[in-house]
């Protein structure tokens, strides 16, 4: 009888060990490879706001002739159903005007002049009277024909993912965006109308893939992004680290960190396999991988 509970014993804790081994090692299922892992891109941070007035014309140009490789832009919607590529819900920092986007047409937006809130590393305003306007994304699309964009939609509630999916698709870039938002109500939707076109996890969504990357059961997790978009740290937390990387990888998934303009951290990162470095300066990005 003893004999028998023994062996009963035995071989409940190999099940047991069976069950344990295929948490911890069953195969990871990848996603569909997407062409945005192994680039070593050098993302523009609000358009490159590091060499002129962020989320503009003028930033995206200096930025693509400094060697960008991908321009990061942030949308919202206007009064009148336009998107505009602007950081903030007001205008009220990066202009000499007031009031929110939402309440404001076009026209009016484009009225007003994003040169006069940016100051240089010198502490001067190279851009005050330029009268540098807000873009259209449209016309950014139209500039930057088969471009490739970060492109982060801002507000909670909107027609944004919407519109932004049939632009994407109207110009044919589909296939070289990546779209990201702290909220995670427009980014399932846009997941829902735009199926093929990358999307960035939440931050909601990289808490809960870290945690059980430190666990060592991220392949456990139901990931619905292609990019993981990640600080260094998240207060005293480790966020990015080699091991994030190595599984991210293993998923299919690119990694890319923000917002780093450090020299020492933009070689560290990149000698790590980052994929992608978000920055506001294009030219040290660039000095660092040549």
């Amino acid at each position: 009888m003893a004999s028998k509970k023994l062996t009963y014993g035995l071989s409940a804790l190999a099940l047991i060990a069976l069950a344990a081994g295929y948490i911890w090692f069953a195969p990871v299922a990848p996603i569909a490879e997407t062409g945005f892992i192994g680039q070593k891109d050098i993302i523009a941070h609000r358009a490159g706001m590091g060499h002129a007035p962020e989320d503009t014309f003028e930033a995206a140009i200096r930025a693509d002739e400094l060697g960008a490789t991908m321009i990061e832009m942030d949308v919202h919607e206007t009064q009148d159903g336009f998107l505009v590529t602007i950081h903030d819900e007001t205008i009220d920092r990066t202009t000499q005007g007031q009031g929110a986007i939402v309440d404001m047409t076009l026209d009016e937006l484009q009225s007003f002049n994003v040169g006069y809130g940016f100051i240089d590393e010198a502490g001067e305003r190279p851009f005050e009277y330029q009268n540098i306007a807000i873009p259209d994304i449209e016309d950014v699309f139209i500039a930057f024909a088969g471009g490739r964009f970060t492109l982060e939609i801002k507000p909670e509630h909107s027609n944004v993912p919407e519109k932004l999916c049939e632009m994407l698709k109207v110009y044919d870039l589909t296939a070289t965006t990546v779209v990201v938002s702290r909220h995670q109500a427009p980014i399932d939707v846009f997941r829902v109308a735009c199926p093929d076109v990358a999307t960035a996890m939440t931050p909601d969504e990289v808490k809960n893939y870290v945690t059980w990357q430190k666990m060592g059961l991220s392949h456990w997790v139901d990931v619905k992004a292609e990019v993981i978009a990640v600080p260094e740290y998240y207060g005293e937390m480790l966020i990015l680290s080699e091991s994030l990387i190595e599984v991210a990888h293993a998923r299919g998934l690119a990694v890319h960190v923000f917002t780093v303009n450090d020299v020492a951290d933009l070689k560290r990162f990149y000698a790590m396999g980052v994929d992608g470095i978000i920055t506001d300066y294009i030219d040290r990005a660039v000095d660092v991988l040549q």
